[in-house]
């Protein structure tokens, strides 16, 4: 993908972060992007084949840090990354955006340059041109896991031999350690962001003649490599040739078998090498269209996540307003349902009584229904916390007793005891949880007395 629908600004800064699989990239981006999140890991180097970006401030200027898909030791990997870069780097082209800088990670842990190493620095000195050095910074990685002695000695032969850095430092590449920690990484971004120059990339020179991707430098150097693995396993195949007629003459079944094996392995191997490397006759108007079907796809699947995260958090807020409502019909059904428990608990209770104290007292003719007391919801509510008090003040009592009483093995009171704790009458203590057993149960034991001393004041 490229830097998006944004607006460019030419005082953006742009820098290219390249080199082989695990040398260090995602580890440096993390360091200059912290709040960005598991980019680190073999996962990432070895399977993303896209270009990157990822923003960052400094001193006052936004920096984009392009991370680049890493070459590793498969032809047909190192074909498709190069159009990748290719590609990206001509789209870039067209809309204007050129590189400020190159960073090149190479891991100073390793004991030597391998040939596949040397391969892919050849290819990166053609991606960028000899012209193009003074934007570039050669970054030796892993010092915190090389011995210091041997990593002194690694990076002195890194810039001293002709075929690694020196002819790149000479032309105006500039050597730091990268030592996996934030000071390094931005000291390689500021030799950047301060020399704030612009520049084009020499295979993006070559892609605006009209070159395919074989005809560039860089292209020209990986159809080299492909052509030498093709005359190795050619090689190969003719000396397993050899070995079957050998086996035949022998009338060894088992090592024909092997040989005739490992000849149609090696005429897939060159078969899938030459359909490589003619992977490599793209045009820059093949690789635009590519990458704008690729941006066009991108921005489809961002869309498609975008609705079905919208309609999820819309699906969500009417489960959560169902289950809202449903939470308050439940509360107003107990409110209710308890309501009506009190008030029939209340009247059977008074009716009971009053006729009870009707009949002892042969005052039942003036008791009639019109007579009868009304209890309303505040003087329930009266009853409740007297009653409650009450039972509270006796609990209280209880407990003080009990505290006081001497223990069994002595008589006399201990120098520990503290004297008995006077109740005020102010305290008022608050009804219990609505429990309705718990409740009817506290009613009932002084119901009776209360509901006689109302009804005998109203008679």
């Amino acid at each position: 993908m490229l830097i998006g629908d944004r607006p460019k600004d030419n005082e953006d800064i742009y820098i290219g972060v390249m080199g082989v699989t695990g040398a260090g990239k995602s580890s440096f981006i993390q360091q200059c992007v912290p709040e960005v999140k598991n980019i680190v890991g073999e996962d990432y180097d070895s399977f993303t084949r896209d270009c990157i970006p990822y923003q960052m401030t400094f001193e006052g200027r936004n920096v984009f840090l392009i991370d680049t898909p890493g070459f590793n030791d498969s032809s047909v990997r190192d074909v498709d990354i190069l159009n990748d870069l290719a590609g990206w780097l001509a789209k870039s082209y067209q809309e204007s955006i050129r590189l400020n800088g190159l960073i090149y990670l190479h891991g100073i842990q390793d004991a030597r340059m391998t040939g596949s190493d040397r391969m892919h620095l050849t290819v990166f000195k053609r991606l960028t041109g000899l012209e193009n050095m003074s934007h570039v910074v050669l970054a030796t990685s892993f010092w915190d896991v090389t011995d210091h002695a041997k990593g002194e000695h690694r990076e002195n032969q890194l810039i001293t031999r002709d075929d690694f850095w020196k002819k790149m430092k000479d032309a105006g590449a500039v050597v730091i350690r990268f030592k996996n920690d934030r000071a390094s990484a931005m000291e390689m971004v500021k030799r950047i962001v301060d020399q704030n120059e612009k520049t084009t990339l020499k295979i993006q020179v070559e892609m605006k003649e009209g070159r395919t991707v074989r005809c560039t430098g860089a292209g020209q150097t990986l159809e080299e490599d492909i052509s030498d693995r093709v005359k190795d396993a050619a090689k190969e195949l003719e000396k397993r040739h050899t070995d079957l007629a050998q086996a035949m003459r022998d009338e060894n079944e088992e090592a024909a078998q092997e040989a005739l094996e490992a000849q149609e392995r090696l005429k897939a191997e060159m078969a899938e090498l030459n359909k490589t490397k003619n992977k490599l006759d793209v045009t820059t108007k093949q690789l635009i269209e590519q990458k704008d079907a690729e941006i066009k796809r991108v921005k489809e699947e961002a869309e498609r996540l975008r609705l079905e995260k919208e309609k999820a958090g819309e699906e969500h807020k009417r489960e959560l307003s169902a289950k809202d409502k449903e939470a308050d019909a439940r509360v107003e059904r107990n409110d209710r349902e308890w309501q009506q428990g009190i008030q029939m608990f209340t009247d059977k209770t008074l009716g009971d009584l009053a006729a009870g104290i009707a009949a002892n007292s042969g005052g039942a003719q003036h008791l009639s229904q019109g007579q009868k007391p009304a209890l309303t919801e505040e003087r329930v509510e009266e009853m409740f916390r007297r009653v409650a008090l009450e039972n509270r003040v006796k609990e209280l009592e209880a407990q003080q007793a009990k505290e006081q009483a001497p223990p069994p093995y002595s008589s006399a009171p201990s120098q520990y005891q503290q004297p008995p704790q006077v109740l005020p009458q102010s305290v008022c203590y608050p009804p219990p949880a609505h429990n309705r057993e718990a409740e009817l149960g506290i009613v009932a034991g002084g119901m009776g007395a209360l509901a006689l001393t109302s009804m005998c004041s109203v008679m």
